[in-house]
């Protein structure tokens, strides 16, 4: 059940770059859901289009963000939707940061850490849940968004392409880093549970150990009767006694 230093030193650098990647995406996360809650509750606005990019945001813009454009039949991430979805991000990464400066602590120990440790496998296992719902939701949308005239064309391709595409691989972290999130997510868990094991054991050793001594009491040897102590009835010693009765005749 014992680690070695070197072990050691694996779970630090293991738990420290978890943390910081925590730390990163949460606040990036956090500016992201921000910005998103920002623009559908602020005024609708119909920007200029200049550029491509412009093109892209304005398409983003109206499909998930306007509150006064009517949407595509049978989409389900509506702006409503998508705007309720941003609040539970928003959530869920300033706990994802908040656990992440935890686990980043290297003074704790102990079941204090792995009870931190598990803290952020969870929160990093739901939010990577959450991020495969939303990208499932997008692509749906993106194929009903294509087949929405029963003929697909160019422009319409184009148009919910530039407009779905871009948010379902932010959505999904550019796919790599999100598998990189359940691998440290489950790596942690395992991390936490093998720590929480080990202190039981060590709890459970030590007061195996600690074992109730019985009563011992020395023993005691026969001495010859003084004056002050001896007792002739109560005597245990026949042969003293028997002195004594002669020497009163």
């Amino acid at each position: 059940m014992s680690r070695t230093v070197g072990n050691f030193n694996i779970e630090y650098q293991l738990r420290k770059a978890a943390a910081i990647l925590g730390i990163i995406q949460g606040f990036t996360w956090i500016i992201l859901s921000v910005i998103c809650i920002a623009f559908y509750i602020k005024k609708p606005f119909f920007p200029s289009v200049s550029s491509y990019m412009d093109q892209i945001g304005f398409v983003m813009y109206m499909i998930f963000l306007s509150r006064e454009t009517a949407t595509f039949p049978h989409q389900a991430l509506k702006p409503p939707v998508f705007f309720g979805f941003m609040w539970v991000y928003l959530a869920f990464n300033i706990l994802w940061v908040g656990f992440s400066l935890r686990i980043l602590n290297g003074k704790t120990s102990g079941l204090v850490l792995s009870n931190r440790l598990k803290q952020w496998a969870e929160i990093t296992l739901l939010i990577s849940l959450l991020d495969l719902i939303t990208v499932i939701i997008l692509g749906v949308d993106y194929h009903n968004c294509v087949n929405m005239y029963g003929v697909q064309t160019t422009a319409l391709e184009e148009t919910c392409a530039n407009g779905f595409l871009p948010v379902l691989v932010i959505a999904a972290k550019g796919f790599v880093l999100w598998i990189v999130n359940v691998i440290f997510g489950q790596v942690l868990y395992n991390m936490s549970r093998r720590m929480r094991v080990e202190q039981i054991y060590v709890a459970s050793t030590m007061a195996s150990s600690i074992m109730v001594q019985p009563n011992y009491r020395a023993p005691v040897y026969p001495t010859s009767p003084t004056a002050s102590n001896w007792n002739p009835a109560g005597s245990p010693y026949p042969q003293y006694q028997q002195q004594m009765s002669y020497s009163n005749r």
